[in-house]
């Protein structure tokens, strides 16, 4: 049954880092999709901006038949950019309408030290229970280390 008895806590998988990078570097690392390929290890066809739906596959190794889509909710430059996706691996190559489907938001705040980047995926208590849970946990452990890959791309 999808979205029963899950806390907040497993809704949602947020990570923050402090990167010694100016906010238009970061910016331009996630907005930009040849950059945002390079540091997330995918390839990417389209154009970042609101309503677009944008074509991706992995060329991190051993994950080269990964291929996925994600929806382009929101670009406010500098401060925000936004994603849906089908989370974790599904095997499901296109968006569909109605189909489960996470939120990627990336914050940003310029700050003396650089700039304060927060990455947050929500969603996952609508997702059914066994895609909830594998996909909580794959994507887990994947934003660590997509936190370290951005961390060396912009410094």
């Amino acid at each position: 049954m999808k979205g029963e008895d899950v806390s907040a806590k497993e809704d949602e998988i947020v990570r923050t880092v402090t990167l010694k990078a100016s906010i238009d570097k970061v910016w331009s690392a996630i907005s930009d999709p040849q950059q945002f390929g390079t540091w997330f290890r995918c390839t990417v066809e389209g154009e970042f901006k609101a309503g677009a739906i944008v074509n991706c596959a992995s060329t991190y190794e051993g994950h080269e038949e990964m291929v996925w889509q994600k929806l382009i909710k929101a670009v406010e430059p500098e401060r925000y950019f936004a994603f849906s996706w089908s989370p974790g691996d599904t095997g499901a190559d296109q968006l569909e309408p109605d189909g489960e489907q996470t939120l990627v938001e990336f914050f940003l705040q310029e700050t003396n030290e650089g700039t304060v980047l927060k990455i947050r995926e929500s969603g996952f208590a609508a997702l059914s229970e066994e895609l909830r849970k594998r996909s909580f946990e794959l994507n887990s452990s994947g934003w660590d280390a997509q936190v370290e890959n951005i961390t060396q791309h912009v410094q």
